[in-house]
């Protein structure tokens, strides 16, 4: 994924479920800002990146971390394809 010359993703598909996916810049500014931020927990951590992303906390929690990442890494396995895809 290159932020820069493609489409950002909208959706992602975890656990058979579509959510919305946050994917402002100032999103990404503030999940950086919260993952530096020595005064919250690990898990207050996780719990504010997944509220930055998604609006709440999506079922499959481990696989919507692994989204957050892959996004916020611009992986280049994360697609905007792959992200918005149903599952078969």
């Amino acid at each position: 994924m290159n932020p820069l010359i493609e489409d950002l993703p909208v959706t992602v598909w975890l656990d058979g479920v579509e959510y919305p996916l946050n994917t402002d810049f100032r999103t990404s500014i503030e999940f950086e800002t919260c993952m530096l931020d020595p005064k919250l927990t690990y898990e207050e951590r996780q719990e504010k990146a997944l509220v930055l992303y998604f609006g709440g906390i999506p079922r499959d929690v481990e696989a919507a971390l692994e989204a957050i990442l892959a996004f916020y890494r611009c992986d280049p396995d994360f697609s905007i394809e792959k992200a918005q895809e149903e599952p078969t």
